[in-house]
């Protein structure tokens, strides 16, 4: 029997957090250090996202030819791992990230305006079904706070200790740092992707999360007009101006997407079908051919 939308239970209202909860934190790594005025240091292109943290000092960053001042205690996000440089000039010795964290204690830590630095990098798994990093600018700067500060404590005390599951702690809440910097662009900023106007949407941000939470269910423009307690007309012309795709269509996406990573994790076509609401394996290869351009089958080859 095909699964019902439960109507009378509330749906998640929060589709901002529905998107990031898809986000999941493979690695990461990070130093903290202490570094005397007149300090620069290059990145070179890193394969996660990278994050910084710095408090003291008159900081700026160059990146992709384009230079933002730092204010004190100002969180940055790299979503796209750009190459760039930090510090007060663009032309400091090229630096990587450890493949242990760590905390330097020896770089000018005796001088009276020494710049407290922490920088990391941390590798996420997102959904195909949303790509949210993607749909980020290239430079995220998140004022200082209270929620950034304790996550910072926590990652060098981690550093300080080691020990066995040392890593993973720092993966998580480097992950933490990252839905935290998201978050705040989303909830603040201007000119945001469509689906975080979508999001902000009384109306259509319960449905987005609501498909979020239950993708496989059956689904209809009627029911999700329900859910954001809107008329069919009206919720699918809102749906489709702030989006720019139908609210079946975002369905799609999301179930396509949830099926793809499943294919990559080697599941069967037939077990994939069954799991994201599709009638029968016929219906969903169509339906995958139709929004991929290749086969469930040829997507699992492609990935093994």
């Amino acid at each position: 029997m095909p699964l019902r939308p439960d109507f009378d239970a509330d749906p998640p209202d929060d589709a901002l957090s529905a998107a990031l909860s898809e986000l999941r934190a493979v690695r990461g790594r990070f130093y903290a250090s202490r570094v005397a005025p007149g300090w620069s240091l290059r990145f070179p292109p890193a394969e996660g996202c990278v994050v910084h943290l710095v408090r003291g000092g008159h900081t700026r960053i160059w990146v992709g030819g384009e230079v933002y001042p730092i204010r004190d205690a100002e969180l940055l996000l790299l979503p796209h791992g750009d190459a760039h440089a930090l510090g007060d000039r663009p032309d400091g010795h090229e630096v990587g990230f450890p493949q242990q964290s760590s905390v330097r204690r020896d770089w000018s830590a005796g001088h009276p305006d020494a710049v407290d630095l922490v920088c990391g990098e941390v590798v996420l798994r997102e959904s195909a079904g949303l790509p949210l990093l993607a749909s980020l600018p290239r430079v995220l700067r998140v004022g200082a706070d209270d929620p950034a500060d304790g996550v910072i404590r926590v990652l060098v005390e981690q550093a300080d200790r080691q020990g066995p599951g040392a890593s993973a702690m720092v993966a998580r809440l480097m992950e933490v740092l990252v839905v935290h910097a998201v978050r705040s662009w989303a909830t603040a900023a201007d000119g945001v992707p469509a689906w975080v106007l979508g999001a902000r949407d009384p109306v259509v941000g319960r449905a987005l999360a609501a498909i979020h939470a239950r993708p496989e269910a059956p689904w209809t423009v009627e029911a999700l007009a329900r859910v954001g307690g809107s008329s069919r007309s009206r919720f699918a012309e809102r749906f489709a101006d702030l989006l720019g795709v139908a609210p079946m269509g975002w369905v799609q996406r999301v179930r396509i997407g949830r099926a793809s990573d499943d294919l990559a994790r080697g599941d069967r076509v037939s077990e994939v079908a069954a799991r994201w609401g599709y009638a029968s394996p016929a219906a969903f290869s169509r339906a995958y051919k139709r929004s991929t351009g290749r086969t469930p089958r040829g997507q699992r080859a492609a990935r093994e």
